[in-house]
């Protein structure tokens, strides 16, 4: 394996079963990565690097794995404090999540973005994707993950139509609509590029800007139009929450006479820059359509779960060539658990009734959560794998447990076995942001207090919204 870096001192010298994730999906079974700086200066065999390089610091062991950070291709900051309040009910992101953040006071949208982070972290997610829903958290937000450490893309923009989705039972009398507001298009995405200018959407710097049309409901033609020129004109990511729920393809139908991502490539906006969110509701015909364009898929397998509208046929996307990340979307901010999720689910759909374990392999789950999700997020050049020159975003996970040993195959043991709870170290751009289990940069105690006082309420505002009681009386 290639090795480059001069010999002489360095930062850290990581140790251990070195999954690497590149190309040929190199795995080192007594590997090491040596890094200098925010990058990785050489990867190979431990005995090698140790005869070139002096650390100032080892990390790892003869049992540990050493993994690229992990990356949550889509995730909501602002909804950490919500978490079970939206358990068993449908449909619930208009009706909850939203009201939610409304409720919120700047200060416990920080104190939500920096719980998240925390989850994220301890779960090795070294880079996550936000989507801001509502433009008056986004300093807020930009403030909490400057603090933090973390790397991270924050898309940003608003809505600018009204729009109404006349239902099953309504419809004999009535008929769904959208309506623009003149101006607020062009207004919002000057804020969006000045965001930009603050936030570019590429470089060193980990927090990247992005431009965000959230859904074809509330953002007008014309602003996706110009919406996906502005990503255009600055080479930054383009999302687009589609194809989610059937209320959106019907909407779509009903208000355009044309499914969602038909009508996306209707408008002209679908490209390499595009990462449609969700892509649940896809047919063949729409897959085809973003495959073509080289258009990316974030994928959230847990979310699946709670909005019941179905799930998507994943190895028929990447099957085409789209590259699928994997979200948590705040559902549960654990990419373990997320990982373990499409194992299950999609062995469910597709390995079952075809009989055929290969159905989505381990290898493939983990690519998702790391080089394919830095593709989807137009970061393939710095993260997603463990390589000379790219950013030093390593995950140390502790090999000393009862449930990874033996170790026959690294990647199926871990996609399979592995929890959050294994996780040792977690470093971006060289600095550690968990050491041995403990964050270096959040004070869990005082944000945990925030926390639980925040949720009060959350929960107050959300409770009475709710259709359903959070407790019930036991039977009998």
């Amino acid at each position: 394996m290639e090795e480059r870096g001069l010999a002489g001192s360095v930062d850290y010298l990581v140790s251990g079963t070195v999954v690497t994730c590149d190309d040929a999906r190199t795995v080192l079974s007594d590997g090491a990565v040596a890094v200098r700086g925010p990058r990785i200066v050489a990867v190979g065999r431990r005995k090698d690097l140790e005869s070139r390089f002096v650390p100032d610091e080892r990390l790892g062991d003869r049992r540990a794995f050493v993994l690229p950070g992990l990356i949550d291709c889509h995730s909501h900051l602002a909804q950490a404090l919500v978490r079970s309040l939206i358990a068993h009910e449908l449909p619930m992101i208009y009706r909850l999540y939203l009201p939610a953040e409304d409720a919120m006071t700047l200060e416990q949208v920080g104190v939500s973005a920096r719980l998240c982070m925390a989850q994220l972290l301890r779960s090795g997610v070294t880079a996550v994707a936000e989507t801001t829903a509502t433009p008056a958290h986004e300093d807020t937000i930009v403030a909490a993950v400057e603090e933090t450490g973390m790397r991270v893309v924050i898309a940003r923009g608003a809505a600018d139509q009204d729009s109404h989705h006349a239902g099953s039972y309504s419809q004999i009398t009535d008929r769904s609509w959208a309506e623009p507001r003149p101006g607020e298009a062009e207004r919002d995405l000057d804020r969006t590029s000045q965001f930009l200018d603050r936030h570019p959407p590429a470089g060193d710097q980990l927090l990247r800007g992005a431009v965000l049309a959230s859904h074809i409901t509330g953002f007008s033609p014309e602003y996706i139009r110009a919406a996906a020129a502005l990503a255009a004109d600055r080479s930054a990511s383009f999302q687009v929450h589609v194809g989610r729920d059937r209320e959106e393809v019907e909407f779509s139908l009903a208000v355009y006479g044309r499914r969602p991502v038909e009508q996306l490539a209707h408008w002209g906006v679908l490209s390499e820059r595009l990462l449609a969110i969700h892509a649940i509701l896809v047919t063949d015909r729409e897959a085809g359509l973003l495959a073509a364009a080289g258009a990316s898929v974030a994928h959230s397998p847990v979310e699946c779960q709670n909005i019941l509208n179905g799930i998507p046929r994943v190895q028929r996307l990447r099957e085409r060539g789209i590259a699928v990340g994997l979200g948590c979307d705040n559902a549960i901010n654990d990419m373990w658990e997320v990982m373990r999720a499409a194992w299950v689910i999609h062995s469910s759909m597709g390995a079952i009734p075809d009989y055929d374990p290969e159905h989505l392999p381990a290898g493939d789950i983990l690519d998702m959560a790391t080089r394919d999700a830095a593709r989807a997020l137009r970061w393939h050049d710095g993260l997603g794998s463990i390589e000379v020159g790219k950013q030093a975003d390593l995950v140390v996970v502790d090999g000393d447990a009862a449930h990874l040993v033996p170790v026959h195959d690294p990647v199926t043991e871990l996609v399979r076995y592995g929890t959050r709870a294994d996780v040792r170290d977690v470093m971006v751009a060289g600095r550690l942001l968990l050491s041995n289990g403990r964050h270096t940069t959040i004070d869990t105690e005082r944000l945990f207090a925030a926390a639980e006082q925040a949720a009060l309420s959350v929960a107050a505002a959300v409770t009475p919204r709710r259709y359903r009681p959070l407790s019930r009386p036991a039977s009998g």
